[in-house]
């Protein structure tokens, strides 16, 4: 799967890329915990109300897939 995540750090609005629209699905925004703070199949999300940290997207029909980012 190619994806990307930008920008990264972010302050309000992480924003997902896909090469294909294929390989889009349910997102989650896990914190370091694992615990998730966000889930939709949006391409962008709403990050400013989350505390600053580190956090990680993972994509649900691509188990291995995660990015991590920094949220300010």
């Amino acid at each position: 799967v190619v994806w990307n995540i930008y920008p990264n750090p972010v302050n309000e609005t992480l924003n997902i890329s896909w090469s294909s629209d294929k390989e889009r699905g349910e997102v989650k925004i896990v914190d370091t915990y694992g615990r998730i703070q966000l889930s939709g199949e949006e391409n962008t999300f709403d990050v400013s109300n989350l505390p600053a940290g580190i956090y990680f997207v993972k994509l649900s029909n691509h188990p291995t897939a995660t990015k991590k980012f920094i949220k300010l």
